[in-house]
């Protein structure tokens, strides 16, 4: 075998990992940005759409005004508060937390709509009574919008077959439907 063989054959072998190399390093700004675009990513068990579907819901909640997930109430009484019991879940069934956490929104918002004397059956009758109260001014305005979102989020929760999450990811989603929830409450208190 000839030497020049040898260094050619090298240099084969390392041209498209080397070229690939350089390409990444030239273009790792555009190439950051466009991952971050990115709506869902799935590598064997791990996905990013719930992520970035938590990170909005939660930019959506700052501006909203919404009391301290603490505050919610639970739908009965045990020793506990939802809070933490919520918490608890999380870290061992973070799934079944989001799935919960969804129950409180939902039971606030059917109390606020009861309390207003709206009917609600399904879906769009809910939006139709956040829609009702965000342009009375009741609700703020987003509140739709981060509704949407975390029943989106939930949706993935209960229906997705590969779906996993983090006990961090899901105590994120449980403080931002306690806190709607204590929204939803707090408005139907105010009309007593």
């Amino acid at each position: 075998m000839d030497i020049a063989y040898l260094i050619w054959n090298f240099v084969w072998v390392l041209a498209w990992p080397l070229t690939i190399l350089i390409i990444v390093l030239i273009f790792r700004k555009p190439l950051a940005q466009a991952i971050t675009a990115v709506e869902k990513f799935r590598f064997k068990d791990w996905e990013i759409e719930f992520s970035r579907g938590l990170k909005i819901a939660e930019d959506k909640a700052k501006g909203l005004k919404l009391p301290p997930p603490q505050y919610a109430r639970l739908l009965t009484e045990t020793p506990i508060s939802p809070y933490q019991h919520l918490f608890d879940l999380a870290s061992t069934y973070p799934r079944a937390a989001v799935t919960e956490a969804w129950l409180y929104i939902e039971m606030a918002l059917r109390k606020l709509a009861s309390a207003r004397g709206i009917t609600t059956k399904g879906i769009q009758a809910e939006r139709e009574v956040l829609r009702k109260l965000t342009l009375s001014g009741e609700l703020p305005d987003g509140t739709t919008d981060l509704y949407d979102r975390l029943r989106n989020l939930r949706n993935q929760a209960v229906h997705a077959v590969k779906f996993d999450i983090s006990s961090r990811e899901a105590n994120s989603y449980v403080d931002l439907a306690l806190s709607l929830a204590s929204r939803f409450e707090s408005a139907s208190d105010d009309s007593k």
